[in-house]
């Protein structure tokens, strides 16, 4: 082989270390030898459940490669892996037969180097490179929806490159987040194929199912160190526009469940002096690939109430007179966030202090979550875009990728900025995005799940994870298949609201709502209807109801003019459960007469113990 031979396969033995290896460990680079070759590439992977348990994928590359120059040809090809890639069953050919695969492996890394027996020579000349092997560990079940991540093509200027994604027939299983997103989506005999065509990405992300389902076990611990005794206040994991909370036990029970002005699912336990608790939280949270269609309208009635301090400066989100860059919208600002700060891996498990936005902006190396959240927040408020922070827990099995940094347990922050043209809350992941190039502007996944929303405070409430003793494990998730029960009822109780009422009096009393349910009840309406009596409000919206949570209404009533006794009764209709309350309406001229009876018993009587007293002393 000649010295420009010698060359060529240089060049295309780096290539394809790139095509596979380049995410996981280097930069980008670019070569320059485009003008020597033309490339071609199919990718393909055929997908077979085992049992349920794992997905096996037949995966076969098919590389075209187009002699653009007369003295140029390329005698050896290699291909590089992961060492974690579980590649086996190994055949190659080219277009003359049967090549025989030279493998070797060290602590990295898995080569695979390949001869052509044959190669053709002569500009326009094509030789066509065949590989197949079998892989188990690429495509994840991971509870109920499969996952992947599969490596792009970096470096070289390809003519074209396809990677086709076959689904087995007998699945249900429909891409629901594609990162990006697949040049169209084909069903045939066989199942469903998903094709990319070009895709200009480090990476292809990509969740087959619409949602996932977690099992949570939560521990809080709650320590009063005062001399005089206190309630001490905890968060549990809350609904949002993406996920939903069911209940399984709270072990000890609150003293008082509640809500802030942002949707936190709050608690509260009374504490003696220097008593200790432990509190458990046990329940499954069922995370969407879509926004919840039936909280839509409930989220936006909310929105009203916050409006007044979603754009306002905060600690950690304010940058006070700095020199910042024109950023008109949520994806220019989006897009500096990621290019302007650097990710540090050492910073996740040190106890780094959070910086907040302007700190982040001034010094941008070192950053972990809290910073390009801080920051996305700082920037979205001063250009006037609602914004607000979610901590909570990042579902990730890819330390390098999809890093997490809170400090307690496996805890991770978020943005989320308020669109709107479609008139919703959007979250977006400017960490994991600048970590593994996925996109998660566009489109977000199933692995986020919040703990506390952080609108009017940026560090309050605390999630779960932070309420720790020593290096206690205090967060167990693990995904599921199992779809979770929904539970449902009301407890109703009236209070100073007698049974025997009197016409044109007006009476307090009060109602006590109590959901039962393992979830919340968003939007539920309590209807009041009576034919005698007149109440302030007929109708009464609530914007939810957290699991267990007691609520107390006043009920304001005035009872209308009746000329004769009557019988009658409230109706209270709740979530189209209905509750009864009986009276006995009495004319007004009844209680006249009521009065004015006790007053003639009373004469008699005073005037029967006169007389007998006087008949005693004279007796």
């Amino acid at each position: 082989m000649n010295n420009k031979n010698k060359l060529c396969h240089f060049c295309f033995f780096k290539i394809f270390f790139l095509l596979v290896f380049i995410f996981f460990f280097f930069p980008a680079r670019h070569f320059v030898f485009a003008q020597e070759f033309k490339s071609d590439y199919r990718v393909e992977y055929f997908l077979k459940e085992d049992k349920g348990e794992n997905i096996q994928a037949q995966v076969k590359y098919q590389i075209k490669i187009t002699n653009l120059r007369s003295d140029i040809y390329v005698s050896k090809f290699a291909l590089f892996f992961p060492k974690s890639f579980s590649v086996k069953d190994i055949v190659a050919e080219d277009d003359a037969g049967r090549v025989i695969p030279d493998i070797s492996t060290d602590e990295d890394k898995i080569k695979i180097t390949l001869n052509f027996n044959h190669p053709k020579v002569g500009k326009g000349e094509e030789n066509n490179f065949y590989l197949r092997f079998n892989q188990d560990n690429l495509f994840k079940i991971n509870g109920n929806v499969w996952e992947v991540i599969i490596p792009a093509l970096q470096g070289e200027k390809y003519n074209s490159y396809q990677i086709i994604v076959h689904l087995p027939a007998d699945t249900d299983k429909k891409i629901s987040i594609a990162k990006p997103l697949p040049e169209k989506i084909t069903k045939t005999a066989d199942g469903l194929q998903v094709i990319w065509r070009n895709p200009n990405t480090k990476t292809i992300y990509a969740v087959f199912g619409d949602r996932q389902i977690y099992q949570t076990d939560l521990i809080y611990h709650l320590k009063n160190p005062k001399p005089i005794p206190v309630y001490m206040e905890l968060a549990f994991p809350p609904d949002t526009l993406y996920q939903k909370i069911y209940v399984e036990g709270i072990n000890p029970k609150p003293d008082k469940i509640y809500s802030d002005e942002d949707g936190n699912f709050l608690a509260k336990y009374f504490l003696y002096p220097g008593q200790t608790k432990k509190i458990n939280f046990k329940g499954i949270i069922t995370v969407y690939s879509l926004p919840r269609a039936d909280l839509l309208v409930s989220y936006n009635q909310l929105l009203k109430k916050q409006k007044n301090y979603l754009l306002t400066p905060k600690k950690y989100w304010q940058l006070d007179d700095l020199n910042l860059p024109n950023l008109k919208d949520s994806q220019q600002i989006y897009d500096y966030v990621i290019n302007h700060l650097k990710y540090d891996l050492k910073n996740i498990s040190a106890k780094k202090a959070r910086l907040g936005a302007k700190e982040a902006f001034l010094n941008p190396n070192g950053a972990v979550c809290t910073e390009f959240t801080d920051l996305f927040i700082a920037l979205s408020r001063g250009q006037g875009i609602m914004s607000r922070e979610i901590q909570g827990y990042g579902f990730s099995s890819e330390g390098q990728l999809r890093p997490l940094s809170l400090i307690s347990d496996v805890l991770h922050a978020w943005p989320e900025y308020y669109d709107e043209k479609k008139k919703i809350w959007v979250p977006v992941d400017p960490t994991w995005d600048h970590t593994s190039g996925i996109d998660y502007f566009s489109s977000f996944d199933l692995n986020h799940i919040a703990f506390v929303i952080h609108g009017r405070q940026p560090d309050y409430p605390v999630p779960a994870g932070m309420y720790k003793i020593e290096n206690s494990k205090d967060i167990q998730i693990k995904a599921i298949n199992d779809e979770p029960k929904e539970e449902a009822g009301f407890s109703f109780k009236l209070v100073d609201l007698p049974n025997k009422l009197y016409a044109n009096k007006n009476y307090q009393g009060k109602i006590y709502l109590k959901n039962l349910g393992n979830t919340y009840r968003w939007g539920a309406k309590l209807l009041i209807d009576s034919d005698a009596i007149k109440t302030e409000k007929k109708e009464i919206l609530f914007d939810y109801f957290l699991p267990n949570e007691e609520k107390m209404i006043p009920l304001n009533f005035y009872t209308q003019k009746v000329n004769s006794f009557k019988k009658g009764e409230i109706l209270f209709n709740l979530s189209d459960e209905t509750y009864r309350h009986q009276y006995n309406l009495y004319p007004f001229y009844y209680q006249f007469l009521k009065y004015f009876f006790v007053f003639v018993f009373f004469v008699i009587f005073v005037f029967l113990l006169k007389y007998a007293f006087f008949n005693q002393r004279h007796g």
